[in-house]
């Protein structure tokens, strides 16, 4: 039967013959109409449609001559939540009263159990919509983690992908909590750039460069203790009362932040999440913003990563750029060495030629004289010193010039043996006459 007229929607071949009638006289019309005396079944039957409770019900038909039993047993049709009918078991028989009564038990004991079936479907039911809601909401995390990696890799930046994660966080929240990532600087104490995309600019600027080890909101107990930190409600809470009061002015009252950590134990930063209402925060809340600040911390380092290595490759490259400025000084200073080295060499080879060309005739005049039989022995003596000195100073000319000659890569040394004695003796003989004047 359908609605709270109770149209007849379906009949079995059993009914039909129960009241001797084909379905199509049966189908469309309301139940009333069907069987007389039926005034208590229908009041039964409008309290199942209402309540949603099955019942049964067994009148006695006194038109015939022996006790006839009319037993009605009856279930409500349910869809989505309401009850939209009612199903009817129509049962005539003759048996004895307390078979009746017996028969009536077993069916209600019969209906209490279908209920308690009804109800254990409805519960696992929920149950499966429950787990099916948790593993969309796991689906849809991972997908945000994966593309905030990705924006992380195509280059975004730091600010970019915490608000992106920030914002994919609240779209989870149902409009019941928004979401403040708080970031330290790198003295590890003051808080910095916060991406809180649903909070006011206030709440930014009270938060940026407060020193958490002073202790003052609850961020800056989750850095001191290393431990999530909840509050309740933020109209009692007597622990950071400025802090407490500012947060109440924007609408917010609970509150759950917990630390983010780096891969060595430090400190980054602060997840935080907001709640509009006074309350804890939900285990799946609690297993949300752990896997999500898994994923601030991965993106963090991976950020600090990309700048440490940005400024090891400046300085790697001031260092080359002056490494090349010194080579080409020194290669300038060089080039400017061996240009003074040739012009000095170039200098010396015509000095020395010079030096030695009125050389060679006053020793050749020296010699011939101390060799001239003619002159006085005192004369000669004093000229043979003097062909002496010239022909040192013809060989220290000539000296300077293999120098020259050497340092210019134009004369080849050939190493060969030499008699000691015969070396030390000419070697005495170009000092001797420097000691005898010393003497």
């Amino acid at each position: 039967m359908e609605g709270a007229s109770h149209i007849v929607r379906y009949v079995n071949p059993a009914f039909c013959r129960l009241l001797d009638k084909p379905t199509e006289q049966l189908v469309g019309k309301e139940f009333c109409e069907l069987l007389s005396e039926t005034e208590a079944c229908l009041t039964l039957i409008d309290r199942v449609f209402r309540t949603g409770t099955p019942a049964s019900h067994t009148e006695q038909q006194h038109s015939k001559p022996h006790p006839v039993f009319w037993s009605y047993t009856m279930w409500p049709t349910i869809a989505e939540g309401l009850p939209v009918g009612v199903m009817i078991q129509v049962t005539e028989t003759v048996l004895s009263l307390e078979k009746m009564q017996a028969m009536n038990t077993a069916l209600m004991l019969g209906s209490v159990r279908q209920h308690e079936l009804t109800e254990a479907s409805d519960n696992l039911n929920e149950q499966l919509r429950t787990e099916i809601d948790e593993r969309k909401r796991a689906e849809m995390v991972v997908n945000f983690q994966k593309d905030a990696l990705q924006k992380l890799v195509e280059g975004a930046t730091l600010e970019q992908v915490l608000d992106f994660l920030a914002r994919s966080m609240e779209s989870q929240s149902q409009d019941d909590f928004v979401v403040a990532i708080h970031l330290l600087e790198e003295d590890g104490h003051h808080f910095g750039y916060v991406a809180a995309p649903s909070l006011p600019a206030s709440y930014s600027q009270a938060t940026k460069g407060l020193d958490a080890r002073l202790q003052l909101s609850a961020c800056s107990a989750a850095v001191v203790s290393g431990e999530p930190t909840v509050v309740h409600d933020f109209a009692v809470e007597k622990r950071w009362p400025t802090f407490s009061a500012e947060v109440v002015a924007l609408g917010l009252r609970g509150c759950f932040t917990t630390p983010i950590f780096s891969s060595d134990q430090r400190v980054l930063g602060t997840f935080a999440i907001y709640y509009r209402n006074p309350r804890d925060p939900s285990p799946a809340d609690q297993q949300l913003v752990e896997i999500v600040t898994r994923t601030v911390a991965i993106t963090i380092e991976r950020k600090q990563a990309e700048e440490a290595l940005r400024e090891s490759e400046a300085r790697a490259r001031m260092l080359f750029e002056t490494a090349e400025a010194l080579r080409l000084s020194a290669e300038a200073a060089k080039t400017r060495a061996e240009a003074a080295t040739r012009a000095k060499d170039d200098f010396l080879a015509a000095l020395s030629h010079e030096l030695r060309t009125p050389l060679n005739p006053a020793l050749l005049l020296a010699t011939s004289l101390a060799d001239d039989a003619t002159v006085l022995p005192q004369v000669r003596e004093n000229l043979a010193v003097i062909a002496k000195g010239i022909a040192l100073q013809a060989q220290l000319v000539d000296d300077l010039l293999d120098l020259t000659r050497i340092t210019g890569g134009k004369l080849r040394l050939e190493l060969q043996p030499i008699d000691a004695h015969t070396a030390l003796r000419q070697t005495f003989e170009i000092l001797r006459a420097d000691v005898r004047e010393q003497q």
